[in-house]
């Protein structure tokens, strides 16, 4: 087991030292400030990717859910109901997933100073216009 594990550091570390003799410029990481922006650049789009991600896994559990569903309806017997059940409430909640962290994120003020902080509702007549406002840019 640990001649396992010590085979395995000494392959990772001779694969980084090739690696950083192959590529000296990103080895080094002389330009931070470069290698900063271009990691910022490359992840701007990950909040679309992990959206779309979410709404495929939460249909195909529905999906699942459904025929599970079907089969309990053909034969109660041998199938439960339960696990359809759940199958369909977990998709539909991964499924709305990104919609609600889209409405939490808008209720959000950034401060430049500060850390982000929530901002204070004064009336229920507000809530229910930003509510509104994010449901109706779900589908502009």
């Amino acid at each position: 087991m640990k001649r396992e594990l010590f085979e395995n550091v000494l392959k990772t570390g001779l694969v980084a030292a090739v690696i950083a003799v192959a590529f000296p410029d990103a080895s080094m990481a002389q330009a931070l400030q470069n290698s900063v922006t271009e990691v910022k650049a490359g992840i701007a789009n990950m909040p679309m990717l992990v959206s779309g991600f979410a709404y495929i896994a939460g249909g195909a559990a529905m999906l699942s859910g459904a025929g599970m569903l079907k089969k309990h309806a053909d034969n109660p017997q041998q199938n439960p109901l339960a696990p359809g059940v759940t199958r369909m409430a977990l998709g539909g909640i991964v499924a709305a997933m990104p919609s609600f962290l889209s409405y939490v994120n808008g209720t959000l003020k950034s401060n430049t100073e500060g850390p982000l902080q929530y901002k204070g509702l004064q009336t229920v007549g507000e809530l229910k216009m930003n509510l509104m406002h994010q449901i109706t840019s779900l589908f502009s």
